[in-house]
């Protein structure tokens, strides 16, 4: 299957399960934008206290999707970690669209080598925030990018 029929399909899905009532738009960016600051400052608490008991972090790799992170506690293990390995990490995101309870950006992650070398790749993203205002789950496509070249200026 094509990306261009798996990727439709896939976000009919994820309106199709969503809840009833549209969430405000503008409270759901800034779910999306808090989680992003709280995870530069590497803000363990703050991240958690924003996700659900049940979140997931999944991964959408070609027709498949695969869960990275399954719960609060695992996800507390995870990004433990993460800015274990990459202390200096810390993303950007584009504008923030929404559609009811689901919102959507492209990332752009920025982190050191340990050799010294800057690197950068940007993906997109899908997360769905439930009727509290709680992160529940977060689809992260392949990166794009420069993953394995030097970082470049412009963003």
């Amino acid at each position: 299957m094509k990306i261009r029929t798996i990727f439709p399909t896939l976000l009919g899905l994820l309106v199709l399960a969503g809840p009833t009532e549209a969430s405000n738009p503008d409270e759901v960016a800034e779910r999306v934008r808090g989680l992003i600051q709280a995870s530069n400052a590497q803000d363990v608490d703050s991240i958690l206290a924003s996700t659900t008991e049940d979140f997931r972090w999944m991964m959408v790799k070609g027709d498949r999707v695969e869960v990275e992170v399954d719960g609060r506690t695992d996800l507390e293990s995870w990004l433990h970690a993460y800015y274990g390995a990459t202390p200096g990490a810390r993303s950007e995101i584009g504008e923030v669209l929404v559609d009811g309870s689901y919102a959507t950006t492209i990332e752009t992650m920025h982190w050191s080598t340990p050799e010294g070398d800057e690197r950068k790749q940007s993906a997109t993203s899908v997360y769905h925030v439930n009727d509290e205002g709680l992160i529940r789950a977060v689809w992260y496509f392949p990166a794009q990018g420069p993953a394995d070249g030097p970082a470049t200026g412009g963003e």
